[in-house]
């Protein structure tokens, strides 16, 4: 699993380099086009945030994140002319996304319930050692 997370630290590093170059250095569409993928990658970067919210059940936090990072999605594709906006195309690239955002999510929850499940695991050890002590 190292080695999957330095490629994606890499590919962000290269591709932001890529694009802050971009942005400085063409003008026209393309730079429109960089514009709006970094504007959807901070958005997408802060949504996150509504986890942090525990009020909220994990459902809403999920419909809330899915909601914004998906009008966000299209309103940078619209800004950015990423593609025809004809209903066929926007229901493909509308499903993409959504199982894109479903794969990435369970990823991540995956990993979550697998640190509180470490997590726990190592309270019971010290709370089961402090009683035999």
């Amino acid at each position: 699993m190292t080695v999957i997370k330095y490629i994606a630290r890499g590919l962000g590093i290269g591709s932001t380099i890529y694009l802050i170059s971009g942005l400085i250095y063409t003008s026209g569409a393309i730079q429109q086009q960089i514009f709006s993928i970094l504007l959807l990658s901070v958005l997408l970067g802060v949504y996150p945030l509504i986890y942090l919210q525990e009020k909220l059940s994990l459902f809403t936090q999920a419909l809330i994140h899915l909601g914004l990072s998906y009008f966000s999605f299209l309103g940078t594709a619209y800004l950015g002319q990423w593609f025809p906006m004809k209903i066929g195309i926007i229901v493909t690239a509308s499903l993409t996304f959504f199982v894109i955002f479903i794969f990435i999510w369970f990823l991540y929850y995956h990993k979550e319930k697998n640190k509180i499940a470490s997590l726990n695991k190592k309270l019971k050890l010290k709370k089961d050692n402090s009683l035999n002590s």
